[in-house]
């Protein structure tokens, strides 16, 4: 997700840069006049197939509402009980659960995690000595995403976790935030082998429970619902329904769905203090080490909000025009989802969204805010009429052609056939179908692009997989024993021994 965040914070910034910030009257007796409006013009014009809006101010729900449809076939409306994937606002709850087993002394911040996990190995033995449940949930072990190892993974959590110790890290321990959802899957995990079961478990019965949370499931247990949204991505000149994806693996990273009604609930717990009722689920001392500044993100003296933002545990932590705001997203395919709240003006705000990619409920935060606060310096509602969401781009959906076809091979099609492994990400099978290449990987088949001579690039209808350079490597013979990808920027091609 850290490719995500990053992109919304450079398109944030970058509108606040080219557009002339002045001054807009604020309705201060009703701060959602003409809202519905404006967020009905917006998914017009965005293609947004439907979203759910809800708002908490000192400890009441201010505002609710479902806008479009959760089913466009069926043209079933969204309502404020629909359930979204969430993606990496799950992350919120693994670090809940964390200080959760702080505040019972069965974990500590910085208590090396091989006191706890006896197995656990990383590739650098000193990062394996000195990784703490704070690096886990602050992005600092030095390791990059490798989102493609875990992604549609048909290993179990255990064993990705075991597989950690063949991912080569790309800096220095403790060196630089590098966002890492495979370190919160091991958060999870953690959580399991401490509390003597699993997270998912551990989060229903000390978080859901309580808060009364019954729309939030787990995974692919967002079809279970009588009010679920499907997952939507615009393709070409038209919307298309994406497959939900298992996410049992990556459930402490980005595995919970839930509904509007229950992200403010979740919001009020943090609003509150850590206390639902008379009940303190948490202590105040641990939920103010999760808001705590940990690593710095980013930092732009020219933004017009504030020129820093740092990631605490779970959550990011940045000024907004003089007012403190906590904030997390998530993305997953077809779903987009951001929450934040402001802890000293007592507001929250929950945006969930079922199309991916779409940038408009990270905006929609800083509309809110402004409409309640009455910040009168930045007129979003002229930046966001003129801007255009980027998958909306002639250029979002163009596909990276081949430059000659199976003929100009340089070995016949069958030469390329095979299995190849690699010990961290597992399995990839490569085959011919109609005289043309495709790879099997974690379940999603991938159409190979010949470039130049033994380079393909990969064509997916996922980003994930989508432009991906495949480099197959021939020995002395001319028989070829392993190909390298090339799956994200930073990070050395990973290499698959041919079997």
């Amino acid at each position: 997700m850290k490719q995500n965040i990053i992109f919304y914070l450079a398109a944030f910034l970058t509108l606040l840069l080219s557009v002339a910030a002045f001054s807009q009257e604020v309705n201060q007796t009703d701060p959602f006049h003409g809202f519905p409006e404006l967020i009905e013009d917006l998914m017009s014009k965005w293609q947004i197939p439907g979203m759910a809006i809800g708002v908490v101010k000192d400890g009441e729900i201010i505002y609710m509402e479902g806008f479009g449809y959760r089913d466009l076939e069926n043209k079933l409306p969204v309502t404020t009980k629909t359930v979204f994937g969430i993606g990496s606002i799950s992350k919120s709850f693994t670090s809940m659960s964390v200080a959760m087993l702080v505040d019972e002394a069965k974990l500590k911040w910085d208590t090396p995690l091989i006191e706890y996990l006896p197995d656990f190995k990383l590739y650098d033995n000193y990062a394996t000595l000195h990784t703490t449940p704070r690096d886990l949930l602050c992005h600092r072990t030095g390791m990059a995403d490798h989102m493609l190892m875990r992604y549609g993974s048909p290993f179990s959590r255990e064993e990705v976790y075991k597989r950690l110790r063949y991912l080569e890290p790309n800096s220095g321990f403790r060196e630089k935030f590098q966002y890492n959802n495979l370190m919160y899957m091991t958060a999870g995990y953690l959580v399991g082998r401490i509390s003597g079961g699993t997270w998912e478990d551990f989060v229903t019965k000390r978080i859901l429970d309580p808060l009364e949370m019954e729309a939030i499931s787990f995974s692919l247990g967002i079809k279970d619902s009588n009010d679920f949204s499907f997952p939507y991505m615009f393709r070409g000149e038209e919307i298309i329904t994406l497959p939900f994806p298992n996410r049992d693996t990556s459930g402490p990273s980005g595995g919970i769905n839930s509904n509007v009604e229950d992200m403010i609930r979740w919001l009020k717990l943090y609003l509150n203090k850590g206390k639902v009722g008379k009940k303190q689920l948490v202590s105040a001392k641990s939920l103010k080490e999760i808001l705590t500044p940990q690593m710095p993100v980013n930092y732009s003296p020219e933004s017009a909000v504030g020129p820093v933002q740092d990631y605490g545990m779970g959550w990011n932590i940045q000024p907004y025009l003089g007012h403190h705001l906590n904030h997390v997203g998530g993305w997953i395919e077809g779903f987009v989802s951001w929450i934040s709240f402001m802890p000293f003006d007592n507001i929250g705000v929950a945006v969930l969204c079922n199309m991916t990619d779409c940038e408009l409920p990270y905006f929609l935060h800083y509309i809110i805010y402004s409409r309640l606060l009455g910040l009168e310096k930045i007129d979003w509602n002229k930046i966001l009429n003129n801007y255009k969401p980027r998958y909306l781009s002639r250029f979002y959906n163009i596909k990276r052609k081949a430059k000659s076809d199976v003929a100009e091979l340089p070995l016949p099609p069958e030469e390329f056939e095979g299995t190849y492994d690699h010990p961290g990400y597992g399995r990839i099978v490569i085959a011919v179908e109609n005289k043309n290449l495709y790879a099997l990987f974690n379940g999603e088949k991938i159409t190979l692009n010949h470039l130049r001579d033994n380079v393909f690039v990969t064509r997916h209808h996922l980003n994930g997989f989508n432009g991906k350079r495949v480099s197959f490597i021939t020995n002395d013979q001319g028989k070829i024993e392993k190909l390298e990808m090339l799956l994200q920027r930073g990070v050395k091609d990973i290499v698959f021994l041919r079997q």
